[in-house]
């Protein structure tokens, strides 16, 4: 007759600093659980806590990253626009920018692209110069503008940006247009009863946040792209 005894010489070796022998039904040695410990309902309220703490130390930050955000995205927008004048008028004929400190919806600063059309088959290449660019004129037609139109009535599009164009000798304007022509060369002036005159200083536009002074710089140099600096 086979007898069954129990199964006690099962041991498995574990390495806890020194070797040792664990087996089915006798007692752990020090240092070896059986079962883990869980966390208590006041450690797991103690980490809550501790947690709610940082959340509302880096709330102000991270509200300050976002608007900061938004100042590099409208500058990088500007910057864009007459980037975007310059190589449409290589392309064709004579573009322009308008800037003006309160031509934007709310009267906020805003920006128009205008290109000159021909109005007559065989006629000369539109000038920057000899271009009626009088809103609704029929030698020029509206491109694009920024910002555009605000979501509500009363509403800033451009948050809590402070934008302002200064001429080469950084004087401020409320008030510029850069005509870019066909054959590269660049005209400025600084009142829409004013004559053009060749752009030969480097004006820019300074797009601030009001709230930290973080600045964003679109240089508009009378030769190549727009540039964007710090």
């Amino acid at each position: 007759m086979i007898s069954l005894a129990p199964i006690t010489s099962l041991c498995v070796t574990v390495r806890l600093g020194a070797r040792r022998r664990v087996c089915p039904g006798r007692a752990a040695p020090p240092g070896v659980h059986r079962y883990r410990r869980g966390f208590t309902l006041l450690e797991i309220l103690a980490v809550i806590g501790v947690i709610g703490v940082l959340a509302a130390i880096a709330s102000p930050t991270l509200i300050y990253i976002l608007r900061d955000r938004d100042i590099a995205r409208s500058t990088m927008r500007v910057g864009d626009i007459y980037r975007f004048a310059r190589g449409r008028a290589l392309e064709r004929q004579a573009v322009l920018v308008s800037w003006s400190a309160v031509g934007g919806p709310s009267g906020k600063p805003g920006l128009t692209i205008r290109e000159a059309i021909v109005t007559q088959a065989g006629a000369q290449t539109p000038t920057c110069t000899g271009t009626n660019w009088v809103n609704g004129n029929a030698q020029n037609r509206l491109l694009s503008s920024f910002p555009s139109t605000p979501e509500g009535a009363g509403a800033n599009p451009w948050g809590d940006a402070v934008a302002q164009l200064y001429d080469p000798a950084g004087v401020a304007k409320t008030y510029a247009d850069i005509c870019y022509t066909a054959r590269g060369r660049t005209f400025v002036r600084y009142s829409a009863a004013d004559p053009f005159t060749t752009l030969t200083g480097v004006p820019r536009i300074d797009v601030t946040n009001g709230q930290t002074g973080y600045r964003r710089v679109v240089f508009i140099p009378p030769s190549t792209v727009a540039r964007i600096a710090l």
